[in-house]
């Protein structure tokens, strides 16, 4: 938040609403007014300004205009913005929050009808008329918003019941969630913790079996106990939850991002905490959701495997891809973020099939038909169940984790896949033209001479979906489209069965890494070879003034720096 048009303000928000109300009327015509707009907030302040007066300033320009309101009256986790544009038929939805951002940070999140966030051709469209409406109009300053006919509360009209009434049907075993298993949850001091609890009421888990961590519990801008509010970050942002964990003599944490659309996972092994990796909790959840399936469709003759599905980004782990090929159903790949995922899945939805689950390694998880987007409520409470059964069987997560590694990938799978290896982290890169440098001198001009060899590793294909170039495929098209507005490089590596992609984020100066290699020895020490040769050759950090994390020093510190 801050001054400027390149920062979230008063002016920002009321001109790219402008400009998202001129095309909604230009696509929907009379119709987009009596389908309206559902407008949700988190908790951000700061500066003068907050989510919810965001909010308020979106729905302004949307009630100026004729348009019916659900405008959410009080904090809401992201997840329920989508589920209300689908249950109310609205033409779009904003969410405002910085879900895992620094405290300073704040963001305007925009849904189409179909209840995914918007991708291509309407960002550009909806681009365009924010430049065509930059001025107030005038007619919006004197709207009135909570006192006006048009705008409505979707909590008192029952669109969140709803959610919690749908969510029982995504449990499977219903006779094991009425034990008890004690959990300790952290809101991150986000929108979560009522939101969490009511998904345990209505899963048959109860509240009383979460223990809170209080000092994270309750909404508070600031931040106060973690320097970056992301419990993908690990062990560090979940160490209040460890602690009270180890006071509380329980074995199973889990972790809401501020906006509680993300869920990460801890569990007591062998004495040491274990976080779950997004991959990790990708594969454990989408076999869950599987089992579930077979369970649910045990003696139904009309029952098809084959049009079962679940979608995932193509940064994220391969296991459900190799899953998928021994039990039968399909696998989906899109680019990385949700509102891919989401619009993809809309689209087999419509053909005709049925998406269980979808996910991202950056700890996003759609479980069932709830929303098509991630979804950290209903995430945790299937999480959950699936500890209980997994109690039950007298294993937990992180044995069941690596059974599933070696039965779904044992034997011919085994020999042909090996358990995933995988390793990921990022480099900051503040200056958006030092990105752009380093990815333009890894295609050598526009002769596409990518380099063939890093660091002794023969590179036997190249995917780059920025520009558009796949040297796997006869005609050089990458069967995936172009992630617009990103660089995104991925390096095959046929020897060592590898892959590394490098990409810029969308959301953070920030250049990812994502590596997974094919192994039957579990042993990462020729992965972490890779990743250093790929890393320090491409984007040489150190010389070129990128931020390591502490953490990642000794993996990308060249050999010959010593």
């Amino acid at each position: 938040m801050g001054i400027g048009s390149s920062c979230m303000n008063d002016l920002v928000v009321l001109q790219s609403t402008q400009g998202v109300c001129a095309y909604l009327e230009s696509v929907f015509g009379a119709e987009a007014k009596r389908r309206g707009v559902c407008v949700g907030f988190d908790h951000r302040a700061g500066a003068g300004c907050s989510s919810k007066s965001f909010a308020t300033q979106v729905s302004k320009v949307f009630l100026s205009r004729g348009f019916t309101v659900w405008l959410f009256r009080d904090l809401v986790a992201t997840p329920f913005v989508p589920w209300c544009i689908e249950q109310r038929g609205c033409c779009a939805g904003i969410m405002i929050t910085a879900s895992h951002n620094p405290a300073a940070d704040n963001g305007y999140k925009l849904y189409w009808s179909n209840g995914a966030q918007i991708i291509p051709p309407h960002d550009a469209k909806v681009a365009a008329l924010i430049d065509d409406n930059l001025e107030p109009w005038t007619e919006m300053q004197q709207t009135e918003v909570t006192t006006n006919p048009l705008c409505k509360d979707p909590g008192v009209e029952g669109v969140i019941a709803s959610y919690f009434e749908r969510l029982k049907s995504l449990k499977c075993l219903k006779s094991l969630n009425v034990e008890v298993l004690p959990v300790v949850y952290t809101a991150m001091h986000g929108v979560g913790c009522p939101f969490v609890q009511q998904a345990f009421d209505a899963f048959g888990h109860g509240r009383e079996s979460l223990r809170l961590v209080g000092a994270q519990c309750e909404p508070d801008p600031s931040f106060p106990t973690v320097a970056f509010p992301n419990p993908e970050e690990g062990k560090g942002a979940l160490q209040l939850a460890f602690q009270e964990a180890d006071s509380a003599k329980c074995n199973l944490v889990i972790a809401n991002d501020p906006d509680a659309d993300r869920l990460a996972v801890a569990e007591r092994n062998c004495g040491e905490w274990h976080v779950f990796s997004g991959n990790e909790l990708g594969a454990l959840l989408g076999h869950w959701a599987f089992r579930c399936w077979q369970l649910r469709n045990d003696k139904n003759p009309k029952a098809d495997v084959s049009r079962v599905c679940m979608v995932a980004s193509t940064v994220s782990s391969k296991f459900l891809k190799h899953l998928a090929a021994k039990e039968g159903f399909r696998f989906v790949e899109t680019l990385t973020g949700f509102k891919w995922m989401g619009s993809r899945s809309a689209e087999l939805r419509n053909e005709g099939f049925e998406v269980i689950f979808s996910y991202e390694e950056a700890i996003g998880f759609c479980v069932g038909d709830m929303v098509k987007d991630k979804d950290g409520v209903a995430a945790a409470a299937v999480f959950v169940e699936m500890a209980k059964a997994l109690r039950n069987e007298g294993t937990t997560c992180f044995q069941h984790l690596h059974k599933l590694y070696l039965e779904h990938l044992g034997t011919v799978y085994f020999l042909m896949y090996g358990r995933p290896l995988l390793l990921q982290s990022y480099v900051k890169s503040p200056d958006p033209s030092v990105t752009r440098k380093l990815f333009e001198a890894q295609r050598g001009g526009d002769q596409k001479s990518y380099p063939k060899c890093l660091g002794g590793f023969v590179v036997t294909g190249v995917r780059d979906l920025t520009v558009g170039y796949d040297s796997r495929t006869p005609d050089g098209v990458p069967e995936l489209p172009l992630n617009l507005g990103g660089e995104m490089i991925t390096y095959y590596f046929d020897a060592v069965e590898a892959d590394v992609t490098l990409r810029s984020s969308g959301t953070e100066p920030k250049i990812k890494f994502y590596s997974e290699m094919r192994s039957d020895k579990g042993d990462v020490s020729e992965l972490r070879k890779l990743v250093r040769a790929v890393v320090c050759t491409l984007l040489d950090p150190f010389a070129h003034g990128l931020e390591v994390r502490p953490e990642d020093q000794e993996l990308l510190t060249k050999q010959d720096q010593g």
